[in-house]
């Protein structure tokens, strides 16, 4: 980022005012977004180490929604550490047409948002977005990483995924251990269902109640 700018003003040949020349000083303070990666503003917790900070980062959009997108670190740019997401979800489009593929460059606030309304709901890193930049367009999407029961068994805490916050994965066999929901509608003698289920990893133990 740019460092602060420092100017003189001078005046001279006033007539009707108390001085005739005279002299300041101005600073212009950098007011630029700190650049850094994904991975740097993910850090190795739960909580980003730059919450609350201006900053501004690039990748290469992997998701759209209606709020925002989610943004990852090209596979070529990603800092080899295991433990540091190379993704993350940017909250707002501001008016720029943002598409799956696009290398983007985006400034703005990081803030650790709660999505959704559970107890206990963990924070998602995101980016506040005060300015996008679209800089290319069909770039190649980073490679997903593929979830077993070896990744999931490492670290069985809560936070155990955190390190792939925002990032793409796959899931190549799941075993489902909840049925899907839905409402029966006597009146009609009809069923619907919502078409979401539960399912562990192939391979991690079946949850249970005691």
């Amino acid at each position: 980022s740019e460092p602060n700018e420092t100017f003189t003003v001078s005046i001279s040949g006033v007539s009707g005012a108390g001085i005739t020349t005279s002299s300041g000083v101005g600073t212009i303070t950098n007011d630029d977004s700190a650049a850094t990666t994904i991975p740097g503003i993910q850090g190795i917790a739960q909580m980003s180490p730059l919450d609350g900070k201006a900053v501004s980062t690039t990748g290469v959009v992997t998701a759209v929604d209606a709020a925002g997108f989610y943004l990852q670190s090209p596979d070529s740019e990603q800092d080899g550490n295991a433990l540091t997401a190379e993704g993350l979800y940017v909250a707002g489009k501001l008016e720029a047409a943002i598409a799956v593929g696009d290398r983007v460059e985006v400034a703005g606030l990081v803030i650790e948002a709660v999505v959704g309304d559970e107890a206990n709901q963990l924070t998602q890193t995101q980016i506040a977005a005060t300015k996008l930049t679209v800089v290319a367009n069909a770039q190649a999407l980073p490679r997903a990483i593929e979830l077993d029961a070896t990744v999931i068994g490492s670290d069985p805490s809560i936070t155990s995924l955190e390190r792939f916050e925002g990032m793409r994965v796959s899931v190549p066999k799941l075993t489902v251990v909840g049925p899907s929901g839905g409402r029966i509608d006597e009146a009609s003698n009809r069923v619907r269902g919502d078409g979401k289920f539960y399912g562990v990893l192939r391979g991690v133990a079946r949850p249970f109640l005691e």
